[in-house]
This record gives structure tokens, C-alpha cells and sequence, in this order.
């Protein structure tokens, strides 16, 4: 999703194949893969083993296919449905899926950058084509309010998830998420219609535009980038920046170089290592109880008192939670048995959400965002965002 000009999004069909996949219809996938024990696509189950890569359609090229998966996670992109738009905001497939995801290329298009991949679901291809017809047009604005203001701008599934990766190049762009709730007010969703807080907030709201925002920005798993910047912040006496600059590989790109970073002590306090400039603040949780090997995380500076409970309820096997966190506070986690084996993924608080309150689901099977834990104070998005390893981003 994307604000104005940038909110592309939707598409007919004019094959069989074209309105199965718009009516969120993919091929089954056989049930023999798994009964035999070859785990799943993306996944690294203990039995896990790479499944042979799904077939192209007729013409189409594996080129094609890897450069509009770019912006694909990484636990969705081997089962991803791939298209190809046509002149007429048509589309080809290039390559059936096997989940809701569809991916495209959109470099060079009118009002987008040279290089640009996006994935959405399918449900969301008559949004795309619709955008791409209003973006064609000198008058595309004019056009984009039309349609909102009559009521004839085609909705994007709620909770469904945008992932787009763009630049000026393929190795020099960015990946970014956003998750579609059209129609949603800081009334309806709780969540601020401006960036100030620093968490999660509601872009265009109120219009079928309207869009989580999510602090999120990382580089392009092909430029190399997202280490500090040239002033790096100074360290508190007795830090030092080999353990700082392993705690913030799990902070966006964007808000690695001005977060605050703590240690935690055995006594569930903490000592500052470096002070920020922002509102996040990241940590090492390494090995601790019912943690992995290799644990960094970052979340709001509010959300303090709420880890230093988790650890202590982790340190006693105690799950009953009583301190809230902030509504609308990101999570980011990376872990893993390795560094270079780490994961990355985030969670964005919604303590008391339930499906009735923000129309929001309660479990996956949309394949979009969900509450997981609705109705509890540990209630939370779950967002399907598993990126490439952080080895590769930074």
C-alpha cells in the first residue's frame, strides 16, 4: 500500500487461470510432500530438505520470475504466485503458487522507481490493476480521488500484507511492509494517524488507502548496507561497540544507528550502553531461559518494564503476564543457533484485541496479519515477514 500516487494496487483477468488465482484460488499442493516427511516450503523443520521449485508457464523465463520474487519473504517466496503485467493492466502468470501470495514486477512504471518488486495477495489484483490504470494517466490523482470520493476505488483485502522492494537499482533498493485496513480510524483501531509516537500508526485514514505504517525500512539483502552512520553515538564507560553493534542487528535499518542499547542484569535491571536518540531500545537475550543461542531484540523504550517481567517469568517458568505493553509497540526479534543462521521477525502489540474490535482475524488461515493471543493482555499482530537471514541484510 502506499499513500496517493504511491497506494498502487489491484488487476483483471481474462484467463481461467487469471480468475481462479483473483478469487484467491491456487492449485492444491499434493499431500504426499509432507506424509513422506520432506517438510515444508521455507520452512527448516527437522526432516526439512529443499522441494524441487514449482514449474513456469509456457514463455515464461526464470529471470522473470527471481526478479519479482525479490520482494517476496523469505518463507512465502518458493510457493508465491508470480504474474506479469500486460499494457492493457492484464496480467500473465508466470508461475502458479501454491499459497495467497502474488508477486510482479513494477520497474519503470509511471510513478514508480526504476527498479520495484511488490507482493500482495491475491485477492488484491483488481486494486493493483486499477492503480496502474489511474497511474498510466497525466491526470492520476485526479483520478485516485475520483474514485475515493464516489465510492468506486476497489478495496484491498483487510489485514492483507504489501511487501515492496525498490530504488533507483536492484542493488540499491529497500524493502518495506505495510499491511492494508481500509476504512480504519484511530477510533476504530486505537492506533495514532501520525508517525509521532514512533510505532505503528494508520496512513490515510479513514479512506481505502489506509494503511499501517511499520517501521520496518531494512536494505536490500543485495546492497550490503544498514550499518551505523558515519557519527556513530558514543559509548557509555565500560561498553563496547563489538557487543552494541551485535544487539542492534535486530533494529530496522532506519533506527539502528540512534537507538538506545541496554544490558540486562541477573536481577532483571539493566545498565545503558549507549544512550539514543529515539524511542527504541535493543538488548541481548543470548541463552537465557527460552532463549536461542543467538537473541537480539528491540522494541519501544515504554516496553521495558513488560521485558524485564518476561524475564522474569522465563527465569521462573511463571506465564501469567500483568504489565501491559504499549498498544502499537513493534518487537523485533532476531534468533537463531547462529548469528549467521538468525531469523528475523517482528510482533506489534495489541494487548485486549480481539477479531470483533479491529476486524482483524484470530488466526492464520487468510494469510495475512493476525491477533494472536486475542483478548489477552499478551494479544499481538502476527504478520507473515519472514525476511532473508540479518547475515545477508547487514
Amino acid at each position: 500500500m502506499r499513500s496517493s500516487v504511491w497506494s498502487c494496487v489491484g488487476v483483471l483477468a481474462l484467463s481461467l487461470s487469471g480468475v481462479l488465482l483473483a478469487h484467491g484460488q491456487a492449485p492444491a499442493r499434493g499431500a504426499g510432500d509432507q506424509a513422506q516427511g520432506r517438510g515444508q516450503r521455507g520452512g527448516r523443520g527437522p526432516d526439512w530438505h529443499p522441494l524441487p521449485p514449482l514449474a513456469l508457464e509456457a514463455g515464461a523465463t526464470q529471470a522473470d520470475v527471481t526478479r519479482a520474487l525479490a520482494a517476496a519473504p523469505a518463507n512465502l517466496a518458493a510457493d508465491a504466485t508470480v504474474i506479469k503485467w500486460k499494457q492493457d493492466f492484464t496480467y500473465d502468470v508466470l508461475r502458479k503458487g501454491l499459497n495467497r501470495l502474488v508477486c510482479y514486477d513494477l520497474s519503470g512504471r509511471p510513478a514508480h522507481p526504476a527498479f520495484e518488486a511488490e507482493c500482495t495477495s491475491i485477492g488484491n489484483l483488481p486494486r493493483v490493476a486499477q492503480s496502474l490504470k489511474f497511474e498510466a494517466s497525466d491526470q492520476r490523482q485526479a483520478l485516485l480521488d475520483t474514485a475515493e470520493n464516489e465510492g468506486t476505488r476497489v478495496k484491498p483485502e483487510f489485514g492483507s500484507v504489501w511487501y515492496h522492494l525498490m530504488g533507483p537499482a536492484r542493488w540499491q533498493s529497500h524493502a518495506h511492509m505495510t499491511i492494508a485496513v481500509p476504512g480504519a480510524t484511530t477510533q476504530t483501531l486505537g492506533l495514532p494517524d501520525n508517525g509521532k509516537s514512533g510505532g505503528v500508526w494508520i496512513m490515510n485514514a479513514g479512506t481505502t488507502t489506509a494503511h499501517l505504517m511499520i517501521p520496518n525500512e531494512v536494505p536490500s539483502p543485495l546492497s550490503g548496507g544498514g550499518g551505523p552512520g558515519n557519527n556513530p553515538l558514543p559509548l557509555e564507560p565500560g561498553a563496547v561497540q563489538a557487543e552494541v553493534n551485535r544487539i542492534v542487528l535486530a533494529a530496522p535499518a532506519d533506527l539502528a544507528a540512534e537507538a538506545t542499547v541496554i544490558r540486562w542484569k541477573p536481577d532483571f535491571t539493566y545498565a545503558t550502553l549507549r544512550k539514543g536518540k529515539n524511542g527504541l531500545v535493543c538488548y541481548d537475550l543470548a541463552e537465557r531461559p527460552g532463549h536461542a543461542a543467538f537473541a537480539a531484540e528491540c522494541t519501544t523504550v515504554g516496553n521495558l518494564p513488560r521485558v524485564a517481567e518476561n524475564l522474569k517469568l522465563d527465569a521462573t517458568a511463571n506465564p501469567e503476564h500483568s504489565v501491559k505493553p504499549e498498544f502499537g509497540s513493534i518487537t523485533y526479534d532476531l534468533t537463531g543457533p547462529h548469528r549467521w543462521d538468525a531469523r528475523l521477525h517482528l510482533t506489534i502489540a495489541m494487548p485486549d484485541a480481539t477479531a470483533r474490535t479491529t476486524g482483524f482475524p484470530d488466526n492464520s488461515s487468510r494469510g495475512g496479519a493476525w491477533i494472536m493471543d486475542a483478548g489477552t493482555i499478551n494479544a499481538h499482530l502476527m504478520t507473515p515477514d519472514d525476511p532473508p537471514s540479518a547475515s545477508m541484510l547487514r
